[in-house]
């Protein structure tokens, strides 16, 4: 039809030669597909494709670009703040989530994530604000009560530090690593002879 534009397969667009799709779009200098440039899922599909070959400064510069032009995507939020983390930006990490955490106030794995990260800073009494929030929208999960349960304890807030590890171990969902750390949380540690 006139006016429309075939899109190419992403293993065509902008070959580099390592096969890895449309990269000129992570630097932004891939002509744009409208008005807020090129389409969500073409976005995340190169950013997995980046990702998948551990470019990730290039992932992240494709993320960055798509938050500027579609500020409430929560989900490009949450993948370039925990590429920030893995690099230990914790801090940026944050301030990218709070720019889109009005956007993910029913979104338990963005509270989750926020929380985490205020946790890796020591902010211990925001992280159960998070963590509390997160378990209101989708309860029973070991791990984020666990996470909770290690904050509480960092406050000395002891006995409700207990009592979420305690939950953690009734829900089914903690990892063989995390059960053991929370079984070391809830028991008494051996009197010394």
């Amino acid at each position: 039809l006139p006016g429309l534009r075939r899109q190419r397969p992403l293993h065509v667009q902008g070959q580099d030669g390592g096969g890895v799709g449309p990269l000129s779009a992570a630097s932004g200098e891939r002509p744009k597909a409208g008005a807020h440039g090129p389409g969500i899922g073409l976005r995340q599909a190169m950013v997995d494709l980046l990702l998948k070959s551990r470019r990730n400064a290039d992932a992240e510069r494709a993320l960055q670009i798509g938050l500027k032009n579609n500020p409430r995507n929560s989900a490009y939020s949450m993948q370039l703040a925990r590429l920030l983390a893995e690099r230990n930006d914790v801090q940026l990490a944050l301030d990218v989530l709070q720019r889109t955490l009005p956007h993910a106030a029913t979104q338990a794995d963005y509270q989750v994530l926020y929380a985490s990260l205020l946790q890796r800073q020591s902010r211990h009494s925001d992280a159960i604000v998070y963590y509390q929030k997160a378990l209101g929208l989708k309860p029973g999960s070991g791990e984020w009560l666990m996470g909770m349960g290690i904050s509480l304890k960092a406050l000395g807030r002891t006995e409700e530090a207990g009592n979420a590890f305690r939950h953690a171990l009734e829900t089914t969902t903690l990892s063989p690593q995390s059960r053991a750390f929370v079984e070391q949380q809830v028991t008494p540690p051996a009197a010394n002879p």
